[in-house]
């Protein structure tokens, strides 16, 4: 007689569509959800809050055993929102939340017996029932200390009442939410060690106490990221044979708008005035504000590009790749395609926050105005130091980010929360029949 045996079921829940991996949030997705189809049947639900992100769902449903969407407009979601401050809920978690999308997922898990169910950020945890009786494993992937980035913003609009008053109400009310959310998860999961230890201190908890909250690295296709990889040069001829300064990222990503702002204001005049190359500087990204796409002067160096199919070319062809960012939370994607890719990185130290790389070696690291600037000017007249950082960060990316090593250290990090899981059923109360009580006799 035989054993059939029944591959384990994995629900995995987000609040994007985990593809195309072309931004932050939709990478690491991405790259979760493919490990888990190697090992699993996987089964994905998520929303799509941009029409043209639904060409990818025939690609998914080859892939995957079931998947389970709905639409969410943007102005939707502001309205939910904008709800949620009535209820006491956190802005991100009304905004991403969808009865149509939560009745499918409960009539999913009804029909099946998912052993897991991975939440991608906390604006999943509404739709895994997490908070009452469950029956499977769930690990919520908070990927970020979100709730800090809402003070940090709060803490920046001092000269704006209503955006503080908004910021400061969901940094408060996302981390009351965070905090719920990992007690009731049997792991949980940040982008690096420090977003770890940084959560851990805001809501009084040790590193390895409980609730169980552990580090997940990204990973990097430096496959796809390869500094032998030829592409013909998309920038306008008259600027090819001058230093190319380019930030890639969303644009429509306060942070990266904001430090491509503070680049273009406070670093490249300075690099300009003392520098007689003529630098260029290259703003490579999708949905640029109108402040942003202003700037757009192809004459004076400077390029703003909207979006483009691969940012690939533009790193190639750029000398230094930066990212000047003034805040940041986790690790910044662009920064490690950057450095796989081959090319020497500029950062702040926000940053460089997270990445598992040598300050000064694989990597330069600016902490003042006055660094940016003599780093810049530095890095665009010496050869040398080019080529050196060059070699290291790609065999740091090489060493630190392979998809191997990430595929493993997630299917641990299931192991974990099974075996959490089971501690917890066991430490419950165990309440006997009076026949168990009888002594038989």
């Amino acid at each position: 007689m035989t054993t059939e045996f029944r591959k384990r079921k994995i629900l995995f829940i987000a609040h994007r569509i985990p593809y195309p991996p072309d931004k932050g949030d939709k990478i690491r997705s991405f790259y979760i959800a493919e490990a888990l189809r190697e090992k699993y049947e996987t089964h994905l639900a998520f929303l799509i809050d941009d029409p043209e992100d639904e060409k990818h769902i025939p690609y998914l449903r080859e892939r995957y055993a079931s998947v389970h969407y709905r639409t969410l407009s943007r102005g939707r979601r502001y309205w939910q929102a904008l709800l949620g401050l009535f209820s006491g809920k956190p802005l991100s978690v009304s905004g991403f939340y969808h009865s149509g999308l939560a009745s499918e997922i409960f009539l999913l898990k009804e029909k099946n017996h998912f052993d897991t169910v991975i939440c991608f950020s906390a604006a999943s945890c509404e739709y895994a029932e997490m908070f009452g009786k469950k029956f499977y494993a769930v690990i919520t992937d908070f990927v970020d200390a979100d709730s800090e980035k809402w003070r940090e913003y709060a803490e920046k609009s001092d000269n704006h009442f209503i955006k503080q008053k908004i910021f400061s109400y969901e940094a408060k009310h996302l981390l009351a939410y965070e905090k719920k959310a990992a007690a009731a998860s049997d792991l949980s999961l940040f982008v690096s060690e420090p977003e770890r230890d940084l959560f851990c201190n805001l809501i009084g908890a040790e590193p390895e106490g409980q609730p169980d909250v552990q580090a997940l690295d990204n990973p990097v296709n430096t496959g796809y990221f390869a500094p032998e990889l030829v592409f013909d040069n998309p920038y306008p001829e008259n600027l090819r044979d001058r230093p190319i300064f380019a930030m890639t990222g969303a644009m429509d990503y306060k942070p990266n708008a904001e430090g491509a702002m503070f680049f273009f204001k406070e670093v490249f005049p300075s690099i300009c005035d003392q520098s007689g190359a003529r630098p260029v500087f290259a703003i490579v990204g999708r949905n640029p504000s109108p402040a942003l796409r202003a700037l757009h002067n192809p004459e004076k160096g400077v390029i703003v590009t909207g979006s483009v199919p691969d940012v690939r070319p533009y790193l190639r062809h750029a000398e230094i790749a930066v990212a000047p960012l003034l805040i940041a939370r986790g690790v910044q994607n662009k920064i490690l395609e950057a450095m796989a890719i081959g090319k020497p990185v500029i950062t702040s130290a926000q940053g460089f926050e997270g990445i598992k790389a040598q300050e000064g070696k694989d990597i330069i690291v600016c902490k003042s105005l006055k660094e940016w600037v003599f780093a810049c000017l530095e890095m665009m007249n010496d050869d040398a130091m080019r080529e050196s950082l060059t070699q290291n960060a790609r065999a740091a990316m090489l060493r630190e980010y392979s998809i191997r090593s990430f595929n493993v250290r997630l299917e641990n990090l299931i192991q974990r929360a099974h075996a959490n899981q089971t501690a917890r059923e066991l430490s419950k109360p165990q309440f006997k029949t009076r026949g168990d009580d009888a002594d038989g006799g």
